[in-house]
């Protein structure tokens, strides 16, 4: 049976993934990766500042001409620029893993980008040097007792071991990609073709694959037990407050 995506929606700055589980009936339930949104991440207000102030200071002859005529405009242009390189690294990981779904296939490649070089070679060094066999590819996991469903990127037999591997083009990894590698290995369905649910592909464990803005590639073990499991299940209660269970819970002032 082929694997097929789910129809996903955003609502509220997160996305949901729908599926039609019967006549009339619609279930739709919280991605793994807003999910992890919940998450704090103390870097990026830092990291967000750093790149406004070297997009302002790059870019001070253009923008200065900007600033004089409209200065509303100038700071729409400054204040965006995280937005804007979020959405351009975006665009690189989409790229990429649709050309490394394509080589695990044996596919020939067309048309790559000269800037997407480094990402092809990069992932031809890693099935060269590590020949994994590859169960599935990118498919959605389903899981509706937990609540949640994902998209996952592959399911390889890697030195003897099946596991699930998740592909990073990030300039470096964290550690709450063990909580998303947990997620897709103890889902307890993918989908296939019409919607339909069959039990997911048993794992010995995960793994990351993250080649490096320069090109640079690892592999990288992770741990996705039941231990890291129980903390992304964690994370449903704080998103389902935050996406409305705080809604009420104070009274009018006395």
């Amino acid at each position: 049976m082929a694997q097929e995506r789910a129809n996903t929606m955003m609502r509220g700055g997160s996305r949901y993934y729908v599926r039609t589980s019967g006549p009339g009936l619609t279930e739709r339930l919280p991605g793994v990766t807003s999910l992890l949104n919940c998450l704090p991440k103390p870097f990026l207000g830092p990291w967000q500042a750093k790149l406004t102030a070297e997009y302002a200071v790059e870019r001070m002859a253009e923008l200065f001409p900007i600033a004089l005529k409209d200065p509303a405009a100038a700071v729409e242009l400054i204040k965006g620029a995280p937005r804007r390189y979020t959405k351009e690294r975006a665009d690189v990981g989409t790229f990429a893993h649709e050309m490394f779904e394509k080589m695990a296939k044996g596919e020939k490649l067309r048309n790559v980008p000269s800037d997407m070089a480094l990402y092809r070679t990069a992932f031809d060094e890693f099935l060269n040097r590590f020949q994994p066999t590859f169960v599935d590819q990118e498919f959605t996991v389903w899981d509706s007792t937990v609540g949640y469903a994902g998209s996952a990127d592959a399911v390889m037999i890697v030195e003897g071991e099946q596991i699930v591997v998740d592909y990073k083009t990030s300039k470096s990894i964290h550690e709450e990609t063990a909580l998303q590698l947990a997620a897709y290995r103890h889902a307890a369905n993918i989908m296939v073709d019409g919607g339909e649910l069959v039990p997911n592909h048993e794992t010995v464990g995960g793994a990351v694959f993250h080649v490096a803005h320069d090109g640079s590639w690892s592999f990288i073990p992770a741990a996705c037990g039941r231990e890291q499991m129980d903390v992304f299940e964690h994370l449903l209660a704080v998103f389902h407050w935050d996406a409305g269970g705080k809604r009420g819970v104070l009274g009018k002032a006395l």
